[in-house]
């Protein structure tokens, strides 16, 4: 009942359960392991679009920003208003920049920080406020000084926002720390 109703699966016939195991891969650094996992779980429903967020994250942190780029924006033509998506225009932001495309970066960043996703989640001030942080560093890079300025004013209003609901402190640094947790009991 757990596993269903939270996205988590022990059923190695559903997407979840291979996507579940490639973040616990990527926590342990077995980087090729979970971009498998994340093709099976792809393989089960390519519409599963965590799936294809985590892939682009596993891609990313190999450096193949020109792969994470097609996975993450496959993971937005799924469901371009979701909190994956969210996490998903962050990520991809940094992609772009890494793959020298500061234009493009922006651009998803001033998406992730106007987008109305379905659904209440306490994470969303603290997302937004990781969205101006990371828009305020592509401003500086690019030169944009008063951008970067503005960008930053946002992100520590975010946060604070966001430590209304949540107590960051608290908890693990990782996304994937819930779904950690449950595979490891």
């Amino acid at each position: 009942a757990f596993a269903e109703q939270d996205g988590y699966s022990d059923d190695p016939n559903r997407a979840e359960y291979p996507a579940n195991l490639a973040v616990l891969y990527h926590k342990e650094g077995r980087l090729a392991k979970g971009i498998e996992a994340c093709d099976k779980a792809i393989a089960l429903d390519a519409s599963y679009q965590d799936a294809w967020f985590i892939k682009g994250c596993l891609l990313s942190d190999y450096h193949k920003d020109d792969e994470a780029i097609i996975s993450f924006k496959k993971a937005l033509e799924i469901n371009p208003n979701s909190v994956t998506a969210l996490k998903t225009l962050i990520n991809l932001a940094l992609s772009l920049f890494f793959t020298g495309d500061a234009d493009g970066a922006i651009e998803s960043l001033n998406k992730a920080v106007t987008l109305k996703t379905e659904g209440f989640n306490p994470m969303l001030p603290l997302m937004w406020a990781n969205a101006y942080y990371d828009l305020a560093l592509i401003y500086r890079r690019t030169g944009k000084i008063e951008e970067s300025k503005e960008a930053f004013k946002k992100s520590l209003e975010n946060q604070e926002k966001g430590e209304l609901f949540y107590d960051v402190r608290k908890e693990a640094t990782s996304p994937y720390a819930a779904v950690f947790e449950h595979y490891s009991k």
